[in-house]
């Protein structure tokens, strides 16, 4: 049965609830954080199973006996409800506190009562999913991608039922996400983007993440962006020299054509998605890089023609997008001409996805199915990463001798 969101945060609403604590009212306020420093694994919030963070205070404000000036309580945990509970040697050590000494006419703490408010994000998810009878039946993910404020999950059949549930609990524990989504579908258009539902949170896609020195601004609803690729954007910068000439087919909102620029690169960085192509000139802008980056919303065959064609002398070629960047190599055998006036070696960084036993092999397949292998020089295969067990994302980098016109003035 399918829980509604309207029920899933009264459901977690229900479990708020008064709890009765032991405290220690200390005579000084500077004794307060020592004595939780010293008491550690018993105040409020000590274990694995309580979320302490929430309740990262454990110093609270109570008054004093008799309408005296308000003091500081140091909170016990709340399984202990009498003293005799608490283990050796910190039992030792409160009832010390709790005697005069020295002569002196009040101990340095008197134990009191004190009522707190717990709610769902005190206990772990399997202590939430226990007290609403919901084990075996909530699967609530540990691990999820964020993109900024934006938490993308992919949940399973199983799962949807509490779609809702398991956004609000997510939403809940991470104070940086303001957006859970779930994926409704896989990426299967020419913008590289999908179908995603709000589970929990505000209905606004705008964010902002960082990736090495860079900042990138993008609507997750609108543009491609997978923060498990920066190792890879990282790699392909890491070849470039200052003032080498970068042409970014696929570039997105610019995850390489942005840090090539602050290396010293010229960059021309195109894409076909009207929306990357705004933000990749407000991410050139934000990262002052827009003196280095040339933008472009065109066809990717049409951006290669337009590069050759102006007899711009560029150094690398990127081409990442996976899903058919290999069907673009063909644009390259109209410039592979012999005889020719004036030929330009460039480096080409082709992504593909492989299915195949053998999958860098089979990417390389690929790629020699459009161009011949004695056109591809000085050929380098990259395992990027598993998609799934059946499935990788692999780069294969090779030169091409390019006939080109005369070199642009």
């Amino acid at each position: 049965e399918m829980l509604e969101a309207g029920e899933a945060r009264a459901l977690l609403a229900g479990l708020t609830e008064r709890a009765r604590v032991l405290g220690l009212r200390v005579r000084a306020p500077q004794q307060c954080a020592p004595l939780v420093r010293q008491l550690q694994r018993v105040v409020l919030g000590a274990g694995p199973a309580f979320r302490s963070n929430v309740h990262a205070t454990k110093c609270v404000v109570d008054s004093a006996d008799n309408g005296g000036a308000p003091r500081k309580v140091v909170l016990l945990g709340q399984s202990f409800q009498s003293l005799e509970q608490l283990p050796m040697p910190e039992l030792e050590q409160i009832r010390k506190l709790l005697e005069p000494q020295n002569h002196e006419a009040e101990p340095q703490a008197v134990l009191v009562e004190h009522w707190i408010t717990l709610d769902h994000t005190c206990y772990s998810v399997d202590e939430v999913t226990e007290k609403l009878h919901l084990k075996g039946a909530l699967d609530v993910p540990s691990a999820f991608e964020t993109v900024g404020t934006v938490a993308h999950l992919n949940l399973q059949d199983a799962q949807l039922p509490y779609r809702y549930l398991i956004g609000e609990i997510i939403l809940s524990r991470n104070k940086r996400i303001k957006t859970v989504v779930n994926k409704l579908g896989a990426i299967d258009n020419k913008f590289r983007t999908f179908e995603m539902e709000v589970i929990a949170g505000e209905h606004n896609f705008e964010t902002q993440v960082s990736e090495g020195q860079c900042t990138f601004r993008l609507n997750y609803a609108d543009v491609f962006w997978n923060s498990r690729l920066q190792t890879e954007h990282a790699r392909i910068v890491s070849l470039l020299k200052p003032n080498d000439i970068v042409c970014d087919v696929f570039a997105g909102i610019g995850p390489f054509a942005l840090p090539a620029a602050k290396r010293g690169c010229i960059v021309y960085a195109n894409d076909l998605n009207p929306h990357s192509f705004h933000y990749l000139q407000e991410n050139a802008k934000l990262n002052h890089v827009q003196d280095k980056v040339k933008c472009f919303c065109m066809d990717g065959r049409d951006f290669v023609r337009y590069v050759l064609n102006a007899g711009i002398s560029a150094d690398h070629f990127l081409m990442n997008l996976p899903a058919s960047a290999v069907e673009f190599l063909d644009v390259f055998a109209e410039f592979l001409r012999n005889p020719c006036d004036r030929v330009m070696r460039a480096r080409v960084h082709c992504y593909t996805f492989s299915k195949d036993p053998s999958p860098t092999e089979d990417a390389v397949r690929q790629v020699h199915q459009v161009l011949r292998p004695q056109d591809t020089r000085d050929l380098a295969v990259t395992y990027v990463r598993d998609l799934s067990p059946k499935k990788a994302e692999i780069c294969v980098s090779f030169e091409l001798d390019l006939c080109v016109p005369p070199k642009a003035k």
